[in-house]
């Protein structure tokens, strides 16, 4: 079964998101949270072209694409999809200029 995978940038996003939300949410809501991210993703394995393409994003491929994630609309979830799997390329909230940082 194909699986997957998560990026540097993707990883070091999800930290610094759990870092943040330990300001002001509770320990049993960032679980959540991060459960919900891998949720997503595996669900995106079974079903790549859920997400919207980005079609403005010269640092990665063309078939880059965004979704929400599970239950916290305000972060998206970017990914390129492969034979093999997913791959996690970014993991921003919503409300940052992320096209500006998808850029190379």
């Amino acid at each position: 079964m194909a699986e997957p995978s998560i990026s540097p940038e993707a990883y070091d996003d999800l930290v610094d998101a759990v870092e943040t939300m330990a300001q002001y949410l509770s320990e049993a809501r960032i679980r959540r949270f991060v459960r919900a991210v891998f949720i997503s993703a595996d669900r995106l394995v079974e079903f790549p072209g859920l997400g919207v393409r980005c079609q403005d994003s010269p640092r990665y491929t063309d078939e880059l694409r965004r979704i929400p994630v599970a239950g916290f609309d305000r972060w998206l979830l970017f990914y390129i999809p492969s034979d093999s799997g997913i791959r996690i390329v970014r993991i921003l909230p919503s409300n940052q200029d992320w096209p500006r940082l998808l850029r190379p």
